[in-house]
C-alpha cells in the first residue's frame, strides 16, 4: 500500500465524517390526507416566513402568523423547528424560505415559547389554495366553525343550553369583563368539554389585530380561571432579575385566586425567553406529592423582562389525592418490565438505561379513579438520543399503563438504525492501522 492510497483513503474518510447526514423517514399512505393531518396536529395555522436560523441538526424557522385555522393562540409569530440543520437531516423534512405563505399543520413542543414542529415534516405544509378544504375538515371535526384550543380526541363543543353549566355564560361573561380590558362583545365565546381531564370550561378569544389579542379559560363549574394570555406587549430589553420577575408572578398569581407558596410544587424553573417580539421569563412549577412530580400537573407564568408587566399564566393541576406514594414494585423490577416492552414492542436491539424515578400518572379518561403511583423509565437505543422511549410502569401492579416512543438522526441501514460516529470511528481505527502497517514497512 503507497503513500498515495493512505492519503485517499484519509479523505474518504473525511468527506464521511463531515459531509451531511441524511436520514431516512417513512409515513404510512394515510398521513398525507388532509383529513388524517387535520384530526392529528395541535393546531393549524396560515403564516409566512420571516426568518431562518441553522443548528448543526435543525433549522428553526420564524412564521409570522396570518391566521389561526385550529386551535388558536394569542400570538402573532410562532417558531418551527425542522430536521435540516447544516451538518444533518432527516430525508422529507419541510425545507422554507423567506416570504413564503403555507398553511402548517402543528404539533406543539414548547408552546409557552411558541414553538412547534410540523405534523409528519413536509407532509405538514401546504398550499394556500388547500384552505377550503382544511377549514371543512375542522368543521366536520369539531361540529362547528369556531377554533378549537384543545387538541382533537381531548375537546367537545357544547351546547350551553343543553349542557347547562353552573357557571352560565353570562357569569362568565361578567370575570372575562374584570380580567381582559377589551369589550367582551368583541370575544368568541365557546363552551368546551375537555373529555381528556373531565373539565368542561368557557373559552374566550379576542382578536381585534395582529398586536392585540387575549385568551381567557373560565372553569364553567368553579368560575375559576385555568388559563390567561393578555394583550400585553413585551419589551426589547432586561431590566428586572429573576428573583423580580418571580415576584412579580407569585404576586400577579394570587389576583387570580393562586397561592404558590400555599401548593404541593417543585422549585420555579425560570428561563429568559428571547423572541423577535421581546423578552420574557417564564416562570414554571411542576405539581407534587410528598416530593414525587405529577405527570401533566403544573403552573406557568410569563413576565416580561423589562417592565415586569404579568403577561399569561396556565393552571393545570390535578386531583392525585387518593394515590399513595409507596411504590410495591421495586426500581429495577420495573426497569426490566420496561426493557423488555421496548425490544417486543418498538423493536429495540438493545435498551440503556438513560433515566428511572417515580411519578404519579392521573388517568384522566377514567372517572372512576384519581390515577396511580409509576415508575417513569426513559430507555435509549444504542445510547444515543436518536431512538427514546419513555415507559410508565405501574409501581403497584407492575404493568406498563403507558409509553412514548421519539425517533430522531441516525443512519438507517437494512430497517435498523445505526449511529453514523460508531461507522467513522471504525473507518478511522481500519485506517490508522493500515497507516501504521505502511510505515512499519518503510
Amino acid at each position: 500500500m503507497n503513500k498515495i492510497a493512505v492519503y485517499v483513503l484519509l479523505v474518504v474518510f473525511a468527506l464521511v465524517l463531515f459531509s451531511n447526514v441524511a436520514v431516512s423517514t417513512s409515513w404510512d399512505s394515510v398521513a398525507i390526507e388532509i383529513p388524517y393531518q387535520v384530526n392529528h396536529s395541535d393546531r393549524i395555522v396560515i403564516g409566512t416566513v420571516k426568518s431562518a436560523s441553522s443548528s448543526f441538526d435543525y433549522t428553526d424557522v420564524v412564521i409570522g402568523v396570518d391566521e389561526w385555522l385550529k386551535n388558536p393562540l394569542p400570538r402573532n409569530e410562532i417558531t418551527v423547528r425542522t430536521e435540516w440543520g447544516t451538518n444533518a437531516f432527516t430525508a422529507g423534512a419541510a425545507k422554507f424560505s423567506v416570504g413564503e405563505k403555507a398553511i402548517l399543520m402543528l404539533k406543539d413542543e414548547g408552546i409557552e415559547k411558541g414553538r412547534f414542529r410540523i405534523l409528519n415534516m413536509e407532509l405538514g405544509k401546504h398550499n394556500i389554495s388547500d384552505r377550503d378544504v382544511v377549514v371543512k375538515e375542522i368543521t366536520n371535526l369539531s361540529g362547528t366553525t369556531k377554533p378549537m384550543l384543545r387538541p382533537p380526541g381531548g375537546i367537545l363543543p357544547l351546547d350551553p343550553e343543553v349542557a347547562k353549566p353552573a357557571i352560565t355564560k353570562e357569569n362568565a361573561s361578567n370575570i372575562a369583563a374584570r380580567i381582559i380590558p377589551m369589550p367582551v362583545e368583541k370575544a368568541r365565546i365557546a363552551l368546551i368539554k375537555d373529555t381528556y381531564r373531565y373539565k368542561t370550561f368557557w373559552e374566550f378569544i379576542y382578536v381585534e389585530n395582529a398586536e392585540n389579542q387575549a385568551l381567557l379559560e373560565i372553569d364553567a363549574t368553579t368560575g375559576e380561571v385555568l388559563a390567561y394570555f393578555g394583550p400585553f406587549k413585551t419589551g426589547k430589553n432586561v431590566s428586572i432579575t429573576e428573583k423580580q420577575a418571580l415576584e412579580k408572578a407569585k404576586e400577579s398569581l394570587l389576583s387570580f385566586g393562586i397561592n404558590i407558596d400555599a401548593l404541593e410544587l417543585s422549585q420555579p424553573d425560570i428561563k429568559l425567553n428571547e423572541q423577535p417580539g421581546g423578552k420574557n421569563y417564564d416562570i414554571r412549577w411542576i405539581q407534587q406529592k410528598n416530593g414525587i412530580p405529577v405527570y401533566y400537573g403544573w403552573i406557568s407564568a410569563g413576565i416580561d423582562a423589562e417592565t415586569g408587566g404579568f403577561i399569561s399564566f396556565v393552571k393545570q393541576l390535578n386531583d392525585v389525592s387518593g394515590v399513595g406514594t409507596t411504590p410495591k414494585i421495586a426500581k429495577n423490577d420495573a426497569i426490566a418490565t420496561a426493557k423488555d416492552f421496548v425490544v417486543k414492542n418498538f423493536g429495540f436491539t438493545s435498551a440503556d438505561l438513560v433515566d428511572a424515578g417515580l411519578e404519579i400518572r392521573p388517568l384522566f379518561q377514567d372517572e372512576g379513579t384519581k390515577g396511580t403511583l409509576t415508575w417513569k423509565i426513559t430507555l435509549g437505543e444504542q445510547r444515543l438520543e436518536y431512538n427514546m422511549a419513555q415507559i410508565w410502569v405501574d409501581a403497584n401492579t407492575g404493568n406498563v399503563i403507558a409509553s412514548d416512543r421519539t425517533k430522531g438522526g441516525g443512519s438507517s441501514v437494512g430497517g435498523k438504525t445505526l449511529p453514523l460516529i460508531a461507522i467513522g470511528a471504525l473507518i478511522a481505527v481500519i485506517l490508522l492501522v493500515l497507516y501504521k502497517k505502511y510505515w512499519m514497512r518503510r
